[in-house]
Protein backbone atom coordinates (compact mmCIF):
# COMPACT_ATOMS: atom_id res chain seq x y z
CA UNK A 1 0.00 0.00 0.00
CA UNK A 2 3.29 2.34 0.05
CA UNK A 3 2.72 2.90 -3.93
CA UNK A 4 -0.78 4.22 -2.87
CA UNK A 5 -1.73 7.18 -4.77
CA UNK A 6 -5.40 7.33 -5.01
CA UNK A 7 -8.19 5.96 -2.31
CA UNK A 8 -11.83 6.37 -2.58
CA UNK A 9 -14.50 4.66 -0.67
CA UNK A 10 -17.27 6.30 -1.32
CA UNK A 11 -21.00 6.00 -0.20
CA UNK A 12 -20.29 2.88 1.68
CA UNK A 13 -21.53 1.55 5.35
CA UNK A 14 -18.98 2.67 7.12
CA UNK A 15 -20.03 3.08 10.67
CA UNK A 16 -16.81 2.64 12.38
CA UNK A 17 -13.98 5.88 13.88
CA UNK A 18 -11.94 7.02 11.09
CA UNK A 19 -8.79 5.69 10.86
CA UNK A 20 -5.54 7.83 11.41
CA UNK A 21 -2.84 5.89 10.06
CA UNK A 22 -3.00 7.43 6.80
CA UNK A 23 0.87 8.82 7.42
CA UNK A 24 2.20 5.86 6.27
CA UNK A 25 0.69 6.09 2.80
CA UNK A 26 3.05 9.12 2.09
CA UNK A 27 2.20 8.81 -1.69
CA UNK A 28 -1.57 9.11 -1.56
CA UNK A 29 -2.60 12.28 -3.52
CA UNK A 30 -6.36 11.86 -3.32
CA UNK A 31 -8.56 10.53 -0.51
CA UNK A 32 -12.35 10.19 -0.66
CA UNK A 33 -14.36 8.66 1.88
CA UNK A 34 -17.78 11.05 1.58
CA UNK A 35 -21.46 9.57 1.86
CA UNK A 36 -20.29 7.27 4.67
CA UNK A 37 -20.90 7.22 8.63
CA UNK A 38 -17.45 7.57 9.92
CA UNK A 39 -17.34 8.81 13.04
CA UNK A 40 -14.65 10.75 15.04
CA UNK A 41 -12.09 13.50 14.65
CA UNK A 42 -10.25 14.59 11.54
CA UNK A 43 -7.35 12.71 10.89
CA UNK A 44 -4.61 14.91 11.41
CA UNK A 45 -2.23 12.04 10.35
CA UNK A 46 -2.93 13.04 6.55
CA UNK A 47 -1.18 16.60 7.89
CA UNK A 48 1.97 14.31 7.22
CA UNK A 49 1.16 13.53 3.62
CA UNK A 50 3.19 16.55 1.10
CA UNK A 51 1.53 14.88 -2.10
CA UNK A 52 -2.30 15.24 -0.96
CA UNK A 53 -4.01 17.02 -3.41
CA UNK A 54 -7.65 15.81 -2.30
CA UNK A 55 -9.34 15.29 0.97
CA UNK A 56 -13.04 14.39 0.35
CA UNK A 57 -14.60 13.40 3.75
CA UNK A 58 -18.20 15.14 3.30
CA UNK A 59 -21.56 13.99 4.48
CA UNK A 60 -19.99 11.53 7.73
CA UNK A 61 -20.36 12.06 10.76
CA UNK A 62 -17.16 13.57 12.01
CA UNK A 63 -16.64 16.34 14.59
CA UNK A 64 -14.86 17.75 17.16
CA UNK A 65 -12.08 21.10 16.14
CA UNK A 66 -10.32 21.50 12.80
CA UNK A 67 -6.85 22.28 13.37
CA UNK A 68 -4.33 23.55 11.19
CA UNK A 69 -3.96 22.56 8.36
CA UNK A 70 -1.47 25.19 6.33
CA UNK A 71 1.21 21.89 6.04
CA UNK A 72 -0.49 20.32 3.14
CA UNK A 73 0.81 22.78 0.78
CA UNK A 74 0.09 20.45 -2.27
CA UNK A 75 -3.54 20.44 -1.28
CA UNK A 76 -5.99 21.61 -4.02
CA UNK A 77 -9.52 20.62 -2.45
CA UNK A 78 -10.87 20.33 0.70
CA UNK A 79 -14.30 19.06 1.04
CA UNK A 80 -15.64 18.20 4.88
CA UNK A 81 -19.30 19.53 3.92
CA UNK A 82 -22.38 18.08 6.30
CA UNK A 83 -20.21 16.68 9.22
CA UNK A 84 -20.34 17.95 12.93
CA UNK A 85 -17.04 19.69 13.14
CA UNK A 86 -17.42 23.26 15.55
CA UNK A 87 -15.31 25.69 17.07
CA UNK A 88 -13.35 28.17 14.81
CA UNK A 89 -12.11 27.36 11.22
CA UNK A 90 -9.13 26.18 10.75
CA UNK A 91 -5.70 27.79 9.05
CA UNK A 92 -5.55 26.88 5.15
CA UNK A 93 -2.86 26.09 3.24
CA UNK A 94 -2.36 28.80 0.74
CA UNK A 95 -2.71 26.93 -2.34
CA UNK A 96 -6.21 25.27 -1.83
CA UNK A 97 -8.20 26.15 -4.69
CA UNK A 98 -11.71 24.69 -3.27
CA UNK A 99 -12.68 24.97 0.24
CA UNK A 100 -16.21 23.24 0.70
CA UNK A 101 -16.91 23.51 4.68
CA UNK A 102 -21.23 23.87 4.34
CA UNK A 103 -23.56 22.86 6.94
CA UNK A 104 -21.43 21.92 9.85
CA UNK A 105 -20.94 24.03 13.25
CA UNK A 106 -18.42 26.29 12.98
CA UNK A 107 -17.76 29.59 15.06
CA UNK A 108 -16.30 32.78 15.42
CA UNK A 109 -15.32 35.16 12.87
CA UNK A 110 -14.22 34.35 9.37
CA UNK A 111 -10.12 34.66 9.72
CA UNK A 112 -8.39 37.72 7.67
CA UNK A 113 -5.83 34.98 6.48
CA UNK A 114 -8.75 33.71 3.87
CA UNK A 115 -8.36 37.35 2.66
CA UNK A 116 -4.87 36.41 1.40
CA UNK A 117 -5.26 32.74 -0.35
CA UNK A 118 -5.01 34.30 -3.65
CA UNK A 119 -5.29 30.42 -5.60
CA UNK A 120 -8.98 30.75 -4.05
CA UNK A 121 -11.12 29.77 -6.66
CA UNK A 122 -14.59 28.13 -4.70
CA UNK A 123 -15.53 28.71 -0.66
CA UNK A 124 -18.50 27.66 0.87
CA UNK A 125 -18.98 28.57 4.68
CA UNK A 126 -23.06 28.06 4.27
CA UNK A 127 -25.22 26.99 7.47
CA UNK A 128 -22.40 27.20 10.15
CA UNK A 129 -22.52 29.98 13.18
CA UNK A 130 -19.98 32.59 11.90
CA UNK A 131 -20.68 35.60 12.91
CA UNK A 132 -18.63 39.42 13.11
CA UNK A 133 -18.40 41.13 9.44
CA UNK A 134 -17.05 39.57 6.47
CA UNK A 135 -12.98 40.70 5.72
CA UNK A 136 -13.60 43.18 2.70
CA UNK A 137 -10.44 41.41 1.37
CA UNK A 138 -12.28 38.06 0.68
CA UNK A 139 -14.72 39.75 -2.05
CA UNK A 140 -11.56 40.96 -3.94
CA UNK A 141 -9.24 37.25 -4.68
CA UNK A 142 -8.33 37.53 -7.71
CA UNK A 143 -9.36 33.95 -8.66
CA UNK A 144 -12.46 33.81 -6.63
CA UNK A 145 -15.96 32.87 -8.65
CA UNK A 146 -18.19 31.31 -5.46
CA UNK A 147 -18.62 32.78 -2.58
CA UNK A 148 -21.34 31.55 -0.10
CA UNK A 149 -21.67 32.69 3.32
CA UNK A 150 -25.45 32.05 3.81
CA UNK A 151 -27.06 31.13 6.68
CA UNK A 152 -24.74 32.98 9.19
CA UNK A 153 -24.67 35.21 11.94
CA UNK A 154 -22.39 37.60 10.36
CA UNK A 155 -23.52 40.94 10.78
CA UNK A 156 -22.13 44.60 10.49
CA UNK A 157 -21.72 46.82 7.72
CA UNK A 158 -19.99 46.44 4.44
CA UNK A 159 -17.21 49.07 3.49
CA UNK A 160 -18.36 51.84 0.95
CA UNK A 161 -15.28 51.48 -1.19
CA UNK A 162 -15.72 47.78 -1.37
CA UNK A 163 -14.13 45.97 -4.31
CA UNK A 164 -15.12 42.34 -6.07
CA UNK A 165 -12.42 40.38 -7.74
CA UNK A 166 -12.84 40.34 -12.01
CA UNK A 167 -13.73 36.41 -11.96
CA UNK A 168 -16.85 36.37 -9.03
CA UNK A 169 -19.44 35.09 -10.24
CA UNK A 170 -21.90 33.91 -7.27
CA UNK A 171 -22.25 35.35 -4.10
CA UNK A 172 -24.71 34.41 -1.35
CA UNK A 173 -25.28 36.00 1.89
CA UNK A 174 -28.59 35.84 2.62
CA UNK A 175 -29.94 35.09 6.01
CA UNK A 176 -27.66 36.71 8.00
CA UNK A 177 -27.69 39.82 9.97
CA UNK A 178 -25.89 42.21 8.01
CA UNK A 179 -26.98 45.85 7.88
CA UNK A 180 -26.36 48.99 5.82
CA UNK A 181 -25.94 49.21 2.16
CA UNK A 182 -24.46 46.75 -0.22
CA UNK A 183 -21.32 47.95 -2.14
CA UNK A 184 -21.87 48.71 -5.76
CA UNK A 185 -19.92 45.86 -6.68
CA UNK A 186 -22.39 43.42 -5.20
CA UNK A 187 -25.47 45.31 -6.58
CA UNK A 188 -27.05 43.44 -9.43
CA UNK A 189 -25.64 44.36 -12.62
CA UNK A 190 -25.33 43.41 -15.91
CA UNK A 191 -21.36 42.00 -15.72
CA UNK A 192 -23.49 38.41 -14.76
CA UNK A 193 -23.08 38.43 -11.19
CA UNK A 194 -25.25 36.58 -9.29
CA UNK A 195 -25.72 37.93 -5.67
CA UNK A 196 -28.63 36.49 -3.48
CA UNK A 197 -29.01 38.86 -0.03
CA UNK A 198 -32.46 38.75 1.19
CA UNK A 199 -33.37 37.77 4.61
CA UNK A 200 -30.85 40.29 6.11
CA UNK A 201 -31.12 44.09 7.84
CA UNK A 202 -30.08 46.14 4.90
CA UNK A 203 -31.15 49.05 3.82
CA UNK A 204 -34.92 49.44 2.83
CA UNK A 205 -34.65 50.01 -1.02
CA UNK A 206 -33.35 46.19 -0.95
CA UNK A 207 -36.00 43.33 -1.57
CA UNK A 208 -36.77 40.75 1.59
CA UNK A 209 -35.44 42.57 4.02
CA UNK A 210 -35.89 42.04 7.87
CA UNK A 211 -36.57 44.91 10.13
CA UNK A 212 -33.61 46.97 11.93
CA UNK A 213 -35.00 45.81 15.21
CA UNK A 214 -34.58 41.88 14.23
CA UNK A 215 -31.02 42.14 13.96
CA UNK A 216 -30.63 44.17 16.98
CA UNK A 217 -33.28 42.08 19.38
CA UNK A 218 -31.66 38.81 17.51
CA UNK A 219 -27.84 40.13 19.13
CA UNK A 220 -29.63 41.12 22.50
CA UNK A 221 -31.26 37.42 22.73
CA UNK A 222 -28.17 36.11 22.10
CA UNK A 223 -26.69 38.50 24.78
CA UNK A 224 -28.96 36.96 26.95
CA UNK A 225 -28.43 33.70 26.07
CA UNK A 226 -25.29 33.88 26.86
CA UNK A 227 -25.70 35.88 30.48
CA UNK A 228 -28.61 32.97 31.52
CA UNK A 229 -25.69 30.14 30.44
CA UNK A 230 -23.63 32.07 32.54
CA UNK A 231 -26.30 32.23 35.61
CA UNK A 232 -27.66 28.33 34.81
CA UNK A 233 -24.00 27.27 35.45
CA UNK A 234 -23.89 29.71 38.56
CA UNK A 235 -26.39 27.98 40.17
CA UNK A 236 -25.27 24.69 39.07
CA UNK A 237 -22.18 25.01 41.45
CA UNK A 238 -23.83 26.59 43.74
CA UNK A 239 -26.31 23.80 44.16
CA UNK A 240 -23.70 21.30 44.33
CA UNK A 241 -22.25 23.00 46.97
CA UNK A 242 -25.06 23.23 49.08
CA UNK A 243 -25.92 19.31 48.26
CA UNK A 244 -22.31 18.67 49.52
CA UNK A 245 -22.41 20.59 52.42
CA UNK A 246 -25.86 18.98 53.47
CA UNK A 247 -24.67 15.43 52.67
CA UNK A 248 -21.27 16.38 55.38
CA UNK A 249 -23.45 17.82 58.40
CA UNK A 250 -25.40 14.76 57.80
CA UNK A 251 -22.09 12.54 57.76
CA UNK A 252 -20.88 14.59 60.71
CA UNK A 253 -24.71 13.81 62.44
CA UNK A 254 -24.17 10.36 62.22
CA UNK A 255 -20.71 10.29 63.16
CA UNK A 256 -21.21 12.08 66.60
CA UNK A 257 -24.82 9.69 67.27
CA UNK A 258 -22.16 6.24 66.84
CA UNK A 259 -19.84 7.95 69.07
CA UNK A 260 -22.53 8.36 71.93
CA UNK A 261 -23.53 4.95 70.61
CA UNK A 262 -20.79 3.60 71.62
CA UNK A 263 -20.18 5.66 74.53
CA UNK A 264 -23.55 4.73 76.69
CA UNK A 265 -22.37 0.85 75.58
CA UNK A 266 -19.03 1.53 78.02
CA UNK A 267 -20.07 1.45 80.96
CA UNK A 268 -22.39 -1.93 80.50
CA UNK A 269 -18.77 -3.45 79.01
CA UNK A 270 -16.64 -2.28 81.60
CA UNK A 271 -19.59 -3.20 84.69
CA UNK A 272 -19.12 -6.76 82.87
CA UNK A 273 -15.76 -7.06 82.50
CA UNK A 274 -14.79 -5.77 85.93
CA UNK A 275 -15.99 -9.39 87.54
CA UNK A 276 -13.59 -11.24 85.33
CA UNK A 277 -10.95 -13.03 87.21
CA UNK A 278 -13.44 -13.21 90.27
CA UNK A 279 -14.00 -17.11 91.26
CA UNK A 280 -17.46 -18.24 90.98
CA UNK A 281 -17.61 -18.86 94.75
CA UNK A 282 -17.27 -15.90 95.50
CA UNK A 283 -19.40 -14.22 93.48
CA UNK A 284 -22.24 -16.74 94.71
CA UNK A 285 -21.55 -15.49 98.46
CA UNK A 286 -21.92 -11.88 97.23
CA UNK A 287 -25.22 -12.97 95.98
CA UNK A 288 -25.98 -14.73 98.83
CA UNK A 289 -25.10 -11.87 101.16
CA UNK A 290 -27.39 -9.41 98.89
CA UNK A 291 -30.10 -11.82 99.40
CA UNK A 292 -29.80 -11.92 102.57
CA UNK A 293 -29.80 -8.12 103.50
CA UNK A 294 -33.07 -7.60 100.75
CA UNK A 295 -34.70 -10.39 103.52
CA UNK A 296 -33.55 -8.47 106.31
CA UNK A 297 -35.17 -5.12 105.44
CA UNK A 298 -38.50 -6.71 104.90
CA UNK A 299 -38.57 -8.77 108.02
CA UNK A 300 -36.98 -6.38 110.33
CA UNK A 301 -39.52 -4.54 112.35
CA UNK A 302 -39.29 -0.37 113.26
CA UNK A 303 -37.63 0.63 116.31
CA UNK A 304 -39.62 2.08 118.93
CA UNK A 305 -39.48 6.47 119.50
CA UNK A 306 -39.83 7.28 123.23
CA UNK A 307 -40.59 10.84 124.56
CA UNK A 308 -38.69 12.59 126.75
CA UNK A 309 -41.34 12.32 129.52
CA UNK A 310 -41.53 8.38 129.31
CA UNK A 311 -37.41 8.20 129.29
CA UNK A 312 -37.60 10.38 132.36
CA UNK A 313 -40.01 8.40 134.01
CA UNK A 314 -38.45 4.83 132.96
CA UNK A 315 -34.77 6.02 134.20
CA UNK A 316 -36.37 7.96 137.58
CA UNK A 317 -35.15 11.39 136.50
CA UNK A 318 -32.08 9.46 134.66
CA UNK A 319 -30.69 8.11 138.17
CA UNK A 320 -27.10 6.73 138.78
CA UNK A 321 -29.32 3.51 139.50
CA UNK A 322 -30.00 2.82 136.01
CA UNK A 323 -26.88 3.50 134.59
CA UNK A 324 -24.81 0.39 133.08
CA UNK A 325 -22.12 1.99 131.83
CA UNK A 326 -20.35 4.61 129.67
CA UNK A 327 -20.91 5.43 125.86
CA UNK A 328 -18.92 8.01 123.52
CA UNK A 329 -21.10 10.83 124.88
CA UNK A 330 -22.15 9.96 128.19
CA UNK A 331 -24.13 7.81 130.84
CA UNK A 332 -26.26 4.40 129.18
CA UNK A 333 -29.26 4.34 131.21
CA UNK A 334 -31.36 0.82 131.49
CA UNK A 335 -34.69 0.49 131.68
CA UNK A 336 -37.63 -1.76 131.47
CA UNK A 337 -40.64 -0.73 129.29
CA UNK A 338 -43.98 -2.78 128.76
CA UNK A 339 -46.47 -1.49 127.32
Amino acid sequence: MVKLQSLTLDENYFNTTMPNWFDSLFNLSILSLKKNHLKGSFPFSLCKIKKLEVISLSQNQLSGELHSLHTLNGLHVLDLRENRFEFELPVLPKFVVTVLLSNNSFSGEIPKKFGELNHLQHLDLSSNRLKGTPPSTLFSLSNLSYLNLANNVLSGEFLDKLHCGGKLGYVDISSNKLSGLLPSCLVNSSNGRVVRYARNCLSFEYKNQQRGSYCKESGLRWKKFKEWEVIALGAMIVGFVLVVLVFGVLLCKKCDLRKKSRHNLLPNFVQDKSTAGVSSEVLANARFISHAVKLGTQTTPTCRQFSIQELKEATKNFSLSTCIGDGSIGKVPFFHYTK
